[in-house]
């Protein structure tokens, strides 16, 4: 596991801790509750098997990092009635948000912030009409300034922050451009959010918040 460490990027939130780690193989399954190793036991490929051990190792690698210091009693892994996860550690509700890739995962803890986290290894092409359909009229002039890959990740840490997955419509999330890793966020005239964009392990890594 390796912490990442925000503290030289613009417009990074201050009020949680984020790790990753390469997703491995042959790890040792007894930290997964009976829930877990039901689901894990379910998965028909070894790579699924591995990222879902993966995340759940890196999961609780933070937890002791964060709450470092102090007995944990109880450390649960739940989800909201959408899929939304979150933690109950010490029967305190904690924010909580993972992304994967092909070769990593992601995970991020706080118990003050509601975020979301997505990533993408910055070799992946997005496809021209892919960004097109992501992107609204206002958005267009992004296209010229914004690594495909970055407005994607932007995109889905909004949707990951929501909690509502493929139920929301990327084109309805409007991105407004801050600095170079700053955006601004709006969806439908309703919500806003705030957004940190930054490039680590050779990933493009997002947050919402």
């Amino acid at each position: 596991m390796q912490l990442i460490s925000t503290d030289q990027i613009s417009g990074a939130p201050k009020q949680l801790i984020i790790g990753a780690s390469s997703i491995q193989k042959s790890l040792d399954t007894s930290i997964l509750s009976p829930l877990e190793l039901k689901e894990w036991n379910e998965f028909k490929h070894d790579h699924r098997k591995a990222e879902f051990l993966t995340t759940r190792h890196l999961y609780h690698a933070l937890v002791r990092e964060y709450f470092e210091g102090t007995t944990i009693s109880s450390n649960e892994l739940c989800k909201h009635e959408q899929g939304k996860p979150y933690a109950l550690i010490n029967s305190e509700e904690l924010y909580v948000s993972f992304a994967h890739t092909r070769t990593h995962v992601f995970a991020a803890i706080s118990k003050t912030l509601d975020i979301g986290i997505d990533a993408e290894n910055i070799d992946r092409s997005i496809h021209p009409r892919l960004l097109d359909r992501i992107l609204n009229e206002q958005e267009y002039a992004l296209k010229e300034e914004c690594d495909p890959i970055l407005l994607w990740t932007a995109k889905e840490a909004v949707v990951k922050l929501l909690g509502t997955g493929l139920r929301t419509n990327l084109n309805a999330i409007t991105l407004k451009k801050c600095t170079e890793n700053e955006f601004l966020v709006r969806i439908n005239d309703e919500n806003s959010f705030q957004i940190c964009s930054f490039r680590e392990l050779d990933h493009q890594i997002s947050i919402a918040y």
